[in-house]
């Protein structure tokens, strides 16, 4: 097994004061607030996963 370094294109650095690295923070540890958008999409039956049209009894007849 290799090991791979991360690549520096992938890393941003940015300073900020100890103010607003509070602020930062706290917006990181905060519960997330309700996304109407998110739980519609998690509802949503992914394409790969078994339609309707499969039926236990003809799962793997293709």
């Amino acid at each position: 097994m290799h090991d791979v370094l991360p690549d520096p294109a992938d890393q941003v650095l940015f300073s900020v004061d100890a103010e607003q690295f509070c602020q930062f923070a706290a917006m990181l540890n905060a519960p997330p607030t309700p996304n109407p958008g998110l739980q519609r999409l998690m509802k949503v039956q992914a394409p790969w996963t078994s339609g309707p049209s499969e039926s236990p009894d003809s799962a793997g007849q293709r």
